[in-house]
């Protein structure tokens, strides 16, 4: 994995948290052949992680078009990814495939083909190359000065909006992007979903 990406003005860099380590690879593709460089323009965190501000540290990207709640391919389409890199602790079925842009738990955000936030209302059931696709629920996107609030992501499958549901945070960056502690999911194959 590459280094974390921080601005020009953040030097010295203190001793790593256990949330610094995370890396993310700078360079995306956002969906349209081209690559963007993501880096994350805040700063360095404070050394407590008691008063660490998400917003500036580095995070992961969700950025595949098959992440976005218009795609669909249907209950026996071939799209079925799963964004738990070992559900029960046991290893994945062959039929059940990990989504490439997950890398385990973390702080992600939405680009490029994928959308820039998690939907707020249950999409189609088997859309976002998902058995089950998952939206934010406990609540609508927070503002800026509401910092990083508790979530429920529900994952909807067949008559079920909220079938299975896993607890996160969201963060709220200046009203740039929204930023997302993901953790793997419950099952498989339910994966997090995208909007524009």
């Amino acid at each position: 994995a590459s280094a974390p990406t921080t601005s020009p003005a953040a030097s010295p860099t203190p001793e790593p948290t256990p949330r610094m380590q995370q890396t993310f690879s700078p360079r995306v593709d956002l969906g349209t052949g081209e690559e963007a460089l993501l880096s994350n323009e805040r700063g360095v965190p404070s050394s407590s992680p008691e008063q660490y501000d998400p917003c500036t540290l580095p995070y992961f990207v969700l950025n595949r078009y098959d992440r976005s709640i218009y795609f669909k391919d249907g209950d026996d389409g071939e799209a079925a990814f799963c964004d738990s890199s070992s559900p029960g602790d046991e290893p994945l079925p062959s039929f059940e495939v990990v989504s490439p842009d997950w890398v385990g738990a973390g702080w992600y955000r939405f680009v490029g083909n994928a959308g820039t936030r998690m939907p707020e209302t249950p999409p189609a059931a088997f859309s976002c190359g998902s058995d089950a696709p998952g939206w934010l629920h406990g609540g609508p996107h927070p503002s800026v000065e509401d910092g990083t609030v508790s979530r429920s992501v529900c994952f909807h499958f067949f008559s079920s909006t909220c079938l299975l549901q896993t607890s996160i945070e969201v963060v709220n960056c200046d009203d740039e992007y929204f930023l997302y502690n993901l953790v793997d999911t419950p099952d498989c194959n339910l994966r997090y979903c995208g909007v524009p």
